[in-house]
């Protein structure tokens, strides 16, 4: 997992997207990903989520799919607001050795949160909802089976 970055870091990332918005709030999201999460609240009223990347194949794969989900199939996920592949100036404040991306968050709380307090109704529509998602997210023309993943060493033949 990358370093915690220091409020400086935080607040010279959110200007290269947001150059007059604050940092009113900042909280490190536990995940099992080895990618550092932060949930911040901006003095913009936008919530978002920075994220720095452990691997940049990875981020690459992710932002391009996360930007394709919104565009052919409506199935809702965090806006990418920006992307920072790999810098190689650690020097500079707001610059990372890491890829980064800055997100909007959606509303609501993750389901791992919550699906334990769900009744068997709700589950059942969570469910129904997410079988949409899917079936959305596999109508989505490609020009070539699997073409969403490159190679490289984290990505298997049976991921394609």
């Amino acid at each position: 997992m990358p370093a915690q970055l220091s409020d400086k870091q935080i607040a010279a990332l959110v200007h290269k997207v947001f150059p007059n918005a604050k940092v009113l709030s900042q909280e490190v999201i536990a995940s099992k990903h080895t990618d550092l999460l932060y949930h911040l609240c901006l003095s913009n009223l936008m919530e978002t989520t920075l994220r720095v990347y452990c691997d940049p194949c990875a981020a690459d794969q992710e932002i391009r799919l996360l930007r394709m989900l919104t565009n052919e199939t409506g199935v809702p996920v965090p806006r990418v607001l920006h992307f920072a592949e790999q810098l190689p100036d650690k020097a500079s404040l707001g610059s990372l050795d890491q890829s980064w991306a800055l997100l909007a968050r959606l509303p609501g709380q993750p389901l791992s949160e919550i699906a334990d307090t769900l009744d068997s109704w709700e589950a059942e529509s969570v469910g129904y909802e997410m079988g949409r998602y899917v079936g959305h997210i596999h109508q989505i023309p490609l020009d070539e089976f699997g073409s969403l993943f490159g190679s490289g060493p984290h990505n298997h033949q049976r991921e394609k």
